[in-house]
């Protein structure tokens, strides 16, 4: 008797999903905030929705908001920990400048901590154009894309056609 040995392949694209900035969410557009990837795979924190709350369709989006849990702002500490006194580059109080920033960086970490876990993990990526932002996620080594990279991924997407909701 002869026996015939199959081998399978687990075959899996990793998910990639978006946490999105104040300067991604007016950025990428009306119509690009309508697609499904968009609205499939962003999350926004909840300080970057309040920052938003002008857009005029806040409402399509709002439901999207990743919640400042206490996980979060643990990390949120160790973040803060790391910037030096006097720094001004990233958070700046007196002229309303970054409150959203570092929490942003967190939320990725805490996505990030709580998805490792499972057999299928999701990447997730920070979307922005503040430099700032961009230097201290990579400082935790979460990946980053730019507000016109993440429209030309809507754009290129097969979800991208907006929904009717």
């Amino acid at each position: 008797v002869s026996r015939t040995e199959t081998s399978c392949i687990l075959s899996y694209s990793t998910v990639r999903m978006f946490l999105v900035d104040n300067n991604a969410v007016s950025g990428i557009g009306f119509q690009r905030r309508k697609s499904k990837t968009f609205r499939n795979n962003a999350l926004i924190p909840r300080e970057v929705l309040y920052e938003s709350r002008g857009a005029p369709d806040y409402g399509n989006f709002s439901h999207q908001e990743f919640p400042t849990s206490i996980r979060v702002l643990e990390i949120l500490k160790k973040i803060l920990k790391t910037v030096e006194p006097g720094d001004l580059e990233l958070i700046d109080l007196f002229r309303n400048k970054g409150g959203a920033d570092p929490l942003i960086v967190a939320c990725a970490l805490a996505k990030i901590e709580e998805t490792e876990q499972g057999l299928f993990t999701p990447e997730w990526v920070i979307v922005t154009n503040d430099k700032a932002v961009v230097n201290l996620a990579s400082e935790f080594s979460v990946p980053t894309m730019s507000v016109d990279e993440f429209a030309e991924l809507i754009d290129s997407s097969e979800d991208n056609s907006p929904t009717n909701d």
